[in-house]
Parts: C-alpha cells; sequence; structure tokens
C-alpha cells in the first residue's frame, strides 16, 4: 500500500511542477506560469466565471488580442495535455490498488 501512496504522491507534485512551469510571456518584468495563464482560462473564461475576478479581467483583456490570445490558449492546451497524462496514469495507479483489495 506505501507503494501506491507514494507513486500517488510523485504524479500530483509533478502536475504542481507542470503548472508552476514559467511560461515564455513576461508582463511587467513578471515571468507568467502555466498555472496563471491556467486560471485565466479556467476562472476568467469557461467555468467559475466571476464579473468582477481579476482572471476574468485579464481574460477579457487578451481575448480581442490574436497574438496574445494565441500565445495563451497554445500554452493552456500544451499544459493541460501535460495534466492530463498525468491524470490517466493516476487512474491506472488507483486500477491497480483496487485490483490489489478485491
Amino acid at each position: 500500500m506505501i507503494h501506491f501512496y507514494n507513486k500517488f504522491k510523485e504524479l500530483k507534485a509533478s502536475i504542481n511542477i507542470i503548472l508552476d512551469k514559467p511560461s515564455m510571456v513576461k508582463i511587467n518584468q513578471h515571468t507568467v506560469t502555466m498555472r496563471e495563464i491556467h486560471n485565466v482560462f479556467l476562472k476568467g473564461g469557461w467555468a467559475h466565471i466571476q464579473e468582477n475576478n481579476r482572471e476574468r479581467k485579464f481574460y477579457l483583456s487578451i481575448r480581442d488580442d490574436p497574438a496574445t490570445y494565441t500565445i495563451f490558449k497554445n500554452d493552456f492546451n500544451m499544459t493541460l495535455l501535460e495534466v492530463m497524462n498525468v491524470l490517466v496514469r493516476i487512474k491506472f495507479l488507483n486500477e491497480e490498488l483496487l485490483k490489489t483489495l478485491i
């Protein structure tokens, strides 16, 4: 059981590593992280939308700029694929654990 728990912790940590990676975008000397880009799309554009939140305001500011929006959307999509890959590995780990319990 310890093996499964340790592997899960490792996979979970890898998601945070993916999201905390710097993007190639700099705004006012700040290098935007992949997590910030994900928050802009998820909280500002596609889900959990609140008109007065910071992510929503930023999303609206980049949405109409084709160059900036394309860069952010590409980073979002590529990182989402990486995170989904880890989630699939967690799914298989869970299935393996369940087999040991039956």
